[in-house]
């Protein structure tokens, strides 16, 4: 990784904590690739979820995959300008986690819904 521009080199931590993020990010944007294929293959075969219950969970996993996503570019644009993280790296991590969260966690309620 870059060195800052101010002259002073990342220290050991600070680089593990932008790795760590990265790979957050970048698992998050997997599991949310994973989870919409699963969403709209399991309901292809239940007929009962309706599909404005079902977009509204592909919204929202859409949601946190995107952000992950767009997290990773900032991260690596950050990088590779030789800046520091910015702030606004903390509100992707919370947007994430919590729409894909949201998205799924609406899903397995609809499912288990359609069930009874």
């Amino acid at each position: 990784m870059a060195d800052r521009t101010d002259g002073k080199a990342l220290t050991d931590a600070e680089r593990h904590a932008e790795l760590l993020l990265y790979d957050y990010f970048k698992h998050l944007t997997t599991l949310s690739l994973v989870a919409l294929g699963g969403v709209l293959a399991i309901s292809q075969d239940v007929e009962q979820i309706g599909d404005r219950a079902l977009l509204v969970v592909v919204l929202f996993i859409s949601l946190g995959g995107g952000a992950a996503l767009s997290a990773i570019e900032v991260i690596t644009k950050a990088r590779l300008r030789g800046l520091p993280m910015p702030a606004s790296i903390g509100r992707y991590r919370i947007v994430s986690a919590t729409a894909f969260l949201l998205g799924l966690g609406a899903y397995v309620a609809i499912f288990l819904d359609a069930f009874r």
